[in-house]
């Protein structure tokens, strides 16, 4: 019995960073998704995704920023158009295009540190129907700290961002 190729949608909020430009296009473009899954047995997955840039959104070359997004996905298989094409493409879990992406701001690292391969950032988010309750934040912050563990994929160095 062998496997058949099958689809999903997923909303989440995932690092999105290694932007790259699709031969023959001008606003396609792929980007790198790591979804924290938080199972002892599969921490996280990294995934190659297609986005249209209609809206010439900036992802900056060096840069690992927080995003909400949309998007359809499969398994990765052979023959996926990951571009630029390369042999490393035994790194991602899955593939698919992006649907919708917002950014999350402040998306700052904080308390970076290369050596260790950690940092922290926090999200802030405003919700304006609390903004006239005498009691609590209008303002939440969802904290995340982050820790790279060693791979052969950083043969250059962790993908470590610097302190805003």
């Amino acid at each position: 019995m062998t496997a058949t190729l099958g689809i999903a949608t997923i909303t989440v909020i995932t690092a999105v960073g290694n932007p790259r430009p699709t031969p023959g296009s001008s606003k396609k473009i792929m980007l790198d998704a790591q979804i924290y899954v938080g199972s002892s047995n599969c921490e996280s997955l990294l995934g190659s995704l297609s986005y249209f840039n209609g809206s010439d959104m900036v992802f900056r070359k060096d840069d690992v920023a927080l995003y909400l997004l949309y998007a359809t996905i499969a398994k990765m298989e052979d023959g996926a158009q990951i571009h630029p094409l390369t042999d490393s493409k035994e790194k991602y879990d899955f593939v698919g295009d992006i649907q919708w992406i917002v950014p999350l701001t402040p998306p700052s690292a904080v308390n970076c540190d290369e050596k260790e391969a950690t940092f922290d950032v926090k999200i802030d988010q405003h919700i304006s129907t609390l903004k006239n309750v005498k009691s609590g934040p209008s303002k939440f912050v969802t904290p995340f700290s982050w820790s790279i563990p060693d791979s052969p994929w950083y043969k250059t160095g962790k993908p470590v961002p610097y302190n805003r």
